[in-house]
Formats: structure tokens, sequence, C-alpha cells
């Protein structure tokens, strides 16, 4: 019997195009399966959740919002229905009965915890990391403190609230000093992803505009030594049977200064993916092992994309961050990893489902 399976997209956060465009390939695999009736469900820049009967294309163009006729209101009543409640063109309101939910949302709001938490209260299985998981690795500044509590090998860092900022105009210079971190650094929020609000500060001069655009994103500001040298991204993927399994590392070729959000999603980018990155065998396989060691450290679920950095100076592999449900556009390293592993989208979605199924059965 086909599984009722929900697609969700869209959302508050700065990162709401990179969702659109991660739904639209999820969406366009997932619909290759037969195993799956799909619901395709959008957030809005409110916060409003609809269903959207509208073409797939018309997402990834952030058209899908914009023609009534494509959407469905909903609500969620979870006493009277393991999913939503769906009002039809006549006015009238029918349940929608979900097996499972891939939520495909990046930012705070999605993939930082508020949402698997909502999905936890309703009761419905969802692909990726619960709600505790999701929101400590969304918080950098939490994430880094349990990567050092783990002994893992990671760039001095210190963190501190916008608002204590704004009360002692010096607490970033005297942090800095005390966590023994020199320029050039990095200022980012903590609570962001696709790197929205991250700036590279080579002298201090720079620091209090840096500080400045940090806080418009996130009350919570985190500063991390610079480290020279490449960036190298590991795909990690719990399996059916339990096991985890980490991919070759690909490696990350800025086109600019640090590989930020126009270098990321920009047409006219310079930078590119060299996959599998070029590392002596012993490299490869420490960094594949810290990999799948930090996410059952963190307790991951599902899938995750592990960050690196090799420093120049000494070969040394320093871990930057977890991504809990990391990009799925037609660039992002994640399935282009799996796809050189020989798992084309198609067959990692159907995984991803399956696990998310047997985890939470």
């Amino acid at each position: 019997m086909r599984q009722n399976l929900a697609i969700i997209f869209g959302g508050k956060a700065a990162e709401y195009p990179i969702s659109l465009l991660s739904a639209t390939n999820v969406i366009s695999s997932c619909r290759q399966l037969a195993d799956y009736h799909l619901f395709l469900i959008g957030i809005s820049h409110e916060g409003v959740f609809y269903e959207y009967v509208g073409p797939d294309e018309a997402i990834a163009t952030d058209e899908w919002h914009r023609k009534p006729e494509w959407l469905r209101p909903i609500v969620f009543q979870p006493q009277l229905c393991r999913g939503y409640w769906r009002q039809e063109q006549d006015q009238s309101w029918n349940p929608v009965c979900l097996d499972l939910v891939f939520p495909v949302l990046h930012g705070q709001d999605g993939e930082g915890g508020p949402l698997q938490g909502f999905l936890d209260t309703l009761g419905l299985n969802y692909v990726g990391c619960g709600q505790l998981a999701a929101a400590l690795m969304m918080d950098k500044a939490f994430a880094n403190q349990i990567f050092e509590q783990a002994g893992f090998r990671q760039a001095a860092f210190t963190s501190f609230k916008a608002q204590d900022l704004a009360a002692d105009p010096g607490l970033a210079t005297r942090l800095i000093a005390e966590a023994g971190i020199d320029y050039p650094l990095f200022v980012k929020p903590a609570n962001t992803g696709s790197s929205f609000g991250i700036s590279k500060v080579t002298k201090v001069e720079e620091l209090d505009a840096a500080l400045d655009l940090a806080k418009s994103f996130d009350d919570k500001i985190l500063i991390e030594q610079g480290i020279i040298g490449r960036e190298l991204e590991v795909a990690v993927l719990e399996r059916k049977d339990g096991s985890v399994v980490a991919s070759l590392a690909g490696e990350i070729i800025p086109g600019k200064e640090f590989y930020d959000y126009q270098d990321k999603y920009a047409a006219d980018s310079a930078s590119s993916l060299c996959i599998p990155a070029t590392l002596t065998e012993e490299q490869m396989e420490e960094i594949r092992s810290m990999a799948v060691e930090a996410f059952k450290c963190c307790d991951c679920q599902g899938l995750a994309r592990v960050d690196f950095f090799l420093r120049e100076a000494d070969q040394a592999i320093y871990i930057n961050e977890i991504n809990t449900m990391p990009g799925f556009t037609a660039i992002s390293m994640y399935p282009k990893l799996w796809e050189a592993a020989g798992l084309p989208q198609k067959e990692l979605m159907a995984e991803l489902l399956q696990v998310a199924n047997k985890k939470r059965s």
C-alpha cells in the first residue's frame, strides 16, 4: 500500500529560497518512487501553512503562493487526524492522514528544532534529526561546545549575546583575546545556515561592521579563529539496518576569499566542487571516521553533512560544523557525494524515507 508522504518547503527563515530549490529536487525524485503518494505543504514567509496543488516548477521560481487556486488552507488537529485538515474549494474541510514527512527546510525555524518538535507532537514520522540534535547543531556555539567536550579538534571560538555587546562595547575584543583568537577571524550569527551574515575579519577595524551584520540575523554571535587551508565536506547516511556510513570527502574550491552565500548560489559563482577530494588514503579514512563519530556523538539521525578544514600549515583536520538538513539543490554537495558513490538521488530518497519509517515506527 502506498504511503502518504508530505514534503514541506518554504518557511520564515532567510534560507527560504534555498528551501525552494532543494524541495524542487526532492519532489522530483520522490515522484519517481511508487511507494508514496505526495502531498506538498508550503510555508509562507509569514509562517502560514498551505497544501500546495500547483505545478512543481512554480516552487523553485517562488510563484507557488501567487495563485489562490493553487493553495488549500490547512489546520493541524492531532486529536482528530494524524495529519491535517484541508479546506476544499467548496469551503468544506476534509482530513488528510499522513504516514511520513520530509521537511525540506533550511535555517533555524525549519531545521533548528521547532518544526521537528511540532511533528513529534503530531505523532508523525519524519526524515532527519530529532528536535534536540537539530537545535544543538543549528546553534553553532552550542555545537562547538559539544565538539570540544567530545575531544574533536576545532578552531578556537567564543560567543556572546548581542544585548551583552550593546551594554559593553568592548566585550567582543576582550573575549577574542581571552580565547586566544588571532586575525583573520570569522564573525557569524550563531543560528543561520547558507553562510548568511558571516564576515571574514582581517583586522580590528573591520570588527564592528562584522558584528553589526551578524546581529542583524541573530541575537547570538559566534567568533571563530580563521583557519588557512582547504574546506572539505562529508555526507553521512544512516542505513536501514541502523549502521552509519560516510561518503568520500569532497572539496569546496571557493571562487572568493571564503565560501559565502553568493559564492554558493549565485549564477555567476566561480566556486567549484572536487569529488572526491585529493587526499592521502590516511587523510580520507581519518576524515570519514571523524564524520561518523561526530554524527553519532551528536545523536544525529537519518542524514547530515559534516564539514571540516584541512589546515595548510600542518595538514591537521579540524571539524567545522554539522548540517542536519543539507541542501538538495542542483549544485549541493550532499547528493553529489552520494551520486559519486553510486547512490543516485532517487535511491537516496528511498533510503532516507525507509530509515525514517523504521526509526520512529
